[in-house]
């Protein structure tokens, strides 16, 4: 006598080779609706590769545009709820590349995702196959190093700028000294020596940030200060700060310098030749 699937006896655990029942649609042969068959639980899950962690998109991705380091692809319809900010991402244009998810928005009729390659991969005006995407940190095959996943700047030469006026910021070393940050959230680090000298003994303050321009102090959590009380007329200090940026365009931050003193200050400098400065920004979604 038959039995309902209620009535049936449970497991609990499904072996790969155990059988399941489905009704395939495309077989019309007994109905319109479909034919029973059968399928082990290995070839129902063939396509989703739940132990590297990457899942099928089963759709398709057209590439739309670059602004390296980052790129966008179109989906069509409203895929806000199945993609989100910080998923890893899989596809293959002649080889498989990598990207993290950086940005997402919808206008009717195409989802717009913004993803972020890294040192080591670009998306290319070219056709998107085989595309995967994850929820875990480190799904099959990712790199995870961080130094892939960064925008990075080491400066070794000194810059100066002669008699500045006191209490104003300076960019003093220009598109040397200067870091482009794409959209995204980012780890931002930053280390400078910072020299100052003044006419003549006097207290003297000088002072480190990183800036959204060239002229100004607009980030003060990355700003670090030193004094000189009447010591010397040289002074010279190695500044370290580190913060969060999130940014949703594009857009270029300012190693700038500081001093302050009430007489004339002879020079201020960066001086990378003996300490090297860097600024660093590494994804924070990695």
């Amino acid at each position: 006598m038959a039995k309902r699937i209620s009535q049936l006896a449970e497991i609990t655990t499904v072996d790969s080779d155990d059988l399941l029942n489905v009704v395939d649609v495309s077989d019309t042969t007994y109905s319109a609706s479909g034919t029973n068959k059968r399928v082990t639980k290995a070839n129902l899950l063939k396509e989703y590769d739940i132990f590297s962690g990457w899942i099928p998109a089963e759709e398709t991705w057209t590439y739309a545009s670059a602004d390296a380091p980052t790129f966008t692809f179109t989906i069509s319809g409203d895929k806000t709820s199945k993609y989100s900010v910080g998923m890893k991402i899989k596809l293959t244009q002649t080889t498989v590349k990598y990207f993290i998810v950086t940005a997402i928005s919808y206008s009717s009729p195409n989802t717009t995702v913004t993803v972020y390659g890294g040192t080591d991969y670009t998306l290319a005006n070219a056709t998107i196959t085989n595309p995967y995407y994850s929820t875990q940190k480190a799904p099959q095959g990712f790199p995870l190093s961080p130094a892939k996943w960064r925008i990075y700047k080491l400066i070794t030469s000194a810059y100066t700028r002669n008699s500045p006026t006191s209490n104003t910021w300076y960019n003093v070393g220009g598109s040397s000294t200067q870091i482009n940050l794409p959209i995204g959230s980012w780890d931002v680090y930053y280390k400078a020596c910072v020299v100052s000298v003044a006419s003549a003994i006097r207290t003297l303050t000088y002072a480190s940030t990183l800036s959204t321009a060239g002229n100004t102090n607009a980030l003060p959590e990355f700003q670090c200060t030193a004094y000189n009380q009447k010591v010397d007329v040289f002074m010279a200090d190695t500044f370290f700060a580190r913060g969060n940026i999130t940014i949703t365009s594009k857009a270029t931050y300012y190693l700038n310098l500081r001093a302050i003193c009430d007489i004339a200050i002879t020079s201020l400098t960066l001086d990378a030749t003996n300490t090297p400065a860097v600024i660093s920004a590494t994804c924070a979604y990695l």
